[in-house]
């Protein structure tokens, strides 16, 4: 049987305050001649699943960077957590993770759970606190029976499973994810649906970018395509 998110504290005490865990006020972001963001607005609040919908080359990239942290914006504010990140101290950063597009062209040779331990001891845990939660995460995103397995080896599924285990490897609030589905089966597709499930129903906020919005629209709390001007958005009836 799968863990599940709630085995072990994966997410510090979220709360509710009614304060978005994430919110972009008018972002934009240029580069050279070419606009890619103009003035997105964006919330994502705890215990929400929000879908950002954009073709190939449309920006969700830069969003999703943007939305990491990890890019700041030309004009507009990105609020994380309730602070303007970049007019504060920055250590808000540890509470998002960005589970990045899948790179074809990485070929890890190592094993997966030598993956999340050394990514758990890059975090400041301890071998053996590393170790447990490692072993808890390949459980949660059914990775068990692929743990000693090459990276390298592994499906696209899988890598994504594995990429969705480490960014949960820090207590987490927000999840990031950028256009995670190309080339992924439905085996994968439906452990990645109850894994971010559970991370909402556990307080979590999630922002998936995605090319189409027909994978995620029956599955999200809400579906958002920012890239055709000021943020057109609908709600799915899935809740």
């Amino acid at each position: 049987m799968r863990a599940t998110v709630s085995e072990e504290r994966l997410l510090p005490g979220v709360g509710s305050t009614g304060t978005p865990l994430l919110r972009l006020d008018g972002v934009r972001k240029q580069f050279g001649d070419e606009v890619v963001l103009d003035r997105v607005d964006l919330e994502v609040r705890g215990g929400a699943l929000v879908g950002v919908v954009g073709g190939p080359g449309a920006g969700k990239t830069t969003l999703t960077s943007i939305a990491a942290g990890l890019l700041p914006p030309d004009d507009g504010v990105l609020w994380l957590f309730g602070e303007d990140l970049w007019d504060g101290s920055g250590l808000i950063r540890t509470g998002v993770a960005l589970v990045p597009a899948d790179d074809g062209a990485v070929l890890d040779r190592r094993p997966c759970r030598d993956v999340l331990v050394g990514a758990g001891m890059g975090h400041g845990l301890p071998r053996s606190a590393a170790e447990r939660r490692a072993t808890l995460l390949l459980a949660v995103c059914e990775l068990t029976d692929v743990a000693d397995l090459p990276v390298h080896g592994c499906t696209t599924g899988q890598r994504l499973l594995l990429r969705l285990a480490t960014a949960l490897l820090g207590e987490r609030r927000l999840l990031v994810l950028d256009d995670p589905f190309t080339g992924v089966d439905a085996w994968a597709f439906g452990v990645v649906r109850a894994v971010l499930r559970e991370f909402t129903a556990a307080g979590g906020g999630v922002l998936c970018a995605v090319r189409s919005p027909e994978r995620v629209a029956p599955w999200c709390d809400r579906v958002v395509e920012p890239f055709r001007g000021r943020g057109c958005a609908f709600d799915s009836n899935t809740r």
